[in-house]
């Protein structure tokens, strides 16, 4: 509630001064100017007469809605990333809580604040960046999910626990992640299965195209998920054919649907590094690299957009039908890894220990929408990583690996140009 700025907006639409509000409800031209500025409010029973003066209601004068509207939460919650990245921590949770005790009704707002966890450390300032506060900001999505769950409206449910579930994966607890994961509706028929056919029959080839790009898009992304945990199973399990065919299908994958994560270059770099073949590493570097920057700005393209513009689903939101495309929280190179966010201060998996570390970026699908901001970060992180951590560093001074962090400086300067990074 502003209501010095209403006040504000009120007395000059009526054309009248400070001086002579005041003197019409009583007061002092001080007390006003306190009102408008935001150091005081008016007293209670002066709500009334303020009011009738300027000829609203109350409920006008101190902003009142019964509910919140989807597209004003929308618009309050679009606010959060900025006070993060300009005001730090401590302010984005300030202003996350305040618009929930703000708006304690509203099941919409918590999903779409606890919702904001999954991407949340993409826009913490750079000493923000702990594992410490990561899992405040987590403890308190799983509160508000818990809320909405324990009797909030029901059609927010399966997004809850869509997004629930990776809260609980990202803090070690399985259980209740999978209990959540299980209570997740399945549909006996995917209407998508059949609708594609419906529109052929009808001679409905636009629809049909429509429809047959949903499809591919959902389920080419379970496929490309399923890829992720193949590649990464297999490395561990030592199964190198796997992860080698796996590499190149991921790549096939990729290209088809218009998702840029490089995984399958990835992989194929710790292979030519694990075979001590230095020149082969150095080239899927480049190509790891090409890729990465035409995913995060926002240059794929395959049959998986859904008009060649189509938005991948992210922040937990539901499909149309109700499915939930949750991947956790974004670690400190803007990656979803499935193994939780490594602290800023401490050795990624890949120094630890030689195993691989799952690069793909969930955010860089079909016709995602990264912003300029958020590409940059990114785009930057990558660099420093590149540079410091294994395998990467071992690359040093090759021309593949140079020609690939050029192409990565030269991403980040058209971008903050307003360019794109190609």
């Amino acid at each position: 509630m502003n209501i010095g700025a209403t006040i504000v907006n009120l007395r000059r639409e009526k054309g009248v001064t400070q001086e002579q509000l005041a003197r019409a409800v009583g007061v002092s031209k001080p007390a006003v100017s306190k009102w408008e500025t935001g150091q005081s409010c008016p007293d209670i029973q002066l709500l009334a007469p303020i009011a009738r003066y300027f000829g609203v209601t109350i409920d006008a004068l101190l902003s009142f809605t019964r509910a919140l509207p989807r597209e004003e939460a929308d618009r309050l919650v679009k606010e959060i990333p900025g006070i993060f990245e300009r005001d730090g921590f401590r302010a984005g949770m300030e202003r996350c809580a305040a618009l929930v005790r703000e708006y304690p009704d509203s099941q919409y707002l918590k999903l779409k604040v606890a919702g904001f966890y999954t991407t949340c450390v993409l826009h913490f300032r750079e000493e923000d960046r702990t594992e410490e506060n990561l899992a405040r900001f987590r403890e308190y999505a799983l509160e508000l999910l818990e809320e909405i769950l324990s009797g909030g409206e029901s059609r927010y449910w399966v997004q809850a626990k869509g997004i629930a579930a990776c809260c609980y994966m990202q803090s070690g607890d399985y259980d209740r992640a999978e209990a959540y994961l299980r209570e997740l509706p399945v549909p006996e028929i995917d209407p998508d299965s059949l609708l594609p056919a419906l529109c052929l029959y009808r001679g409905d080839w636009e629809q049909a195209a429509a429809v047959s790009r949903r499809v591919i898009r959902r389920y080419g992304n379970m496929a490309l998920q399923g890829m992720v945990t193949l590649l990464r199973s297999a490395w561990e399990l030592e199964e190198w054919d796997t992860v080698r065919c796996a590499s190149e299908a991921s790549g096939t994958l990729e290209e088809m649907l218009g998702f840029r994560t490089g995984t399958g270059w990835h992989y194929k770099l710790l292979l030519a590094m694990r075979e001590k073949d230095k020149q082969a590493a150095g080239e899927c570097f480049e190509r790891y690299v090409e890729t990465l920057v035409a995913g995060i700005c926002g240059e794929a393209e395959g049959y998986g957009r859904a008009d060649g513009h189509g938005h991948a689903d992210v922040h937990g939101e539901a499909d149309d039908h109700g499915q939930v495309d949750s991947h956790g929280p974004a670690d400190v190179h803007g990656e979803a890894d499935g193994h939780g966010p490594a602290d800023v201060h401490e050795q990624t998996d890949v120094q630890k220990d030689d195993s691989p570390y799952d690069r793909s970026i969930r955010l860089a699908g079909p016709g995602n929408t990264i912003d300029r901001k958020d590409s940059i970060l990114i785009l930057e992180q990558y660099r420093l990583s590149f540079g410091t951590e294994e395998p990467y560093r071992t690359l040093a001074g090759t021309g593949a690996y140079e020609r690939g962090m050029e192409k990565l400086r030269n991403a980040i300067l058209r971008q903050k140009e307003g360019g794109n990074g190609a």
